[in-house]
């Protein structure tokens, strides 16, 4: 069986437990859909930039290769928080045991400040923009999702938020004036 034929029936399977309609389990199976590929474009997005700017740093610093570790921080970039301190950590050590202190301390400041804020304010910014929902929320569910799931926590954590935005949206247009209605009379 094809891996897109078990995907649709493990999702039949999972929605045949839902007491909710058919065009409602679609619009939240888009809604997950749609954050899942926003959440992996950002990612890319910023995988790039922190190589980039990590590779532009090493030419800044003067230390060698630095297209290539640049190449290698757009890699590890992929790993939330983690990932490019795996490059810049021993890079800071290296310098600090040849006696350069302020470059080693430079080079920690630099790659902090660029891992800070890609992860914690562009991601948030534009996976909320692309999801239409606001930063703040997009940034308190990757930081739950973190401490929730680890690493994973930075898919989950914006899902999670999807799903219950959706289920919201789904109360909201269709039970809520229902319910109202009813209540009224």
């Amino acid at each position: 069986m094809p891996i897109q034929d078990r995907a649709s029936a493990a999702w039949k399977s999972v929605f045949s437990l839902s007491p909710l309609p058919e065009d409602q389990e679609r619009f939240l199976i888009e809604k997950f859909n749609g954050m899942a590929r926003v959440i992996l474009l950002v990612n890319g997005l910023s995988g790039i930039i922190q190589g980039i700017l990590g590779g532009l740093g090493f030419w800044i610093f003067g230390l060698p290769s630095p297209f290539l570790w640049g190449a290698v921080l757009a890699i590890l970039a992929f790993l939330p928080i983690l990932g490019i301190s795996f490059v810049s950590i021993p890079c800071a050590l290296v310098l600090f045991l040849s006696k350069r202190y302020l470059v080693a301390a430079a080079v920690l400041i630099y790659f902090t400040t660029i891992s800070l804020c890609v992860e914690y304010l562009m991601k948030s910014l534009l996976v909320g923009q692309q999801a239409k929902i606001h930063p703040i929320l997009i940034l308190l569910a990757i930081m739950g999702g973190l401490n929730a799931f680890g690493v994973l926590g930075i898919l989950y954590g914006p899902l999670i938020l999807t799903a219950f935005l959706s289920l919201v949206e789904v109360y909201r247009k269709s039970y809520e004036t229902s319910l109202l209605g009813k209540s009224g009379s």
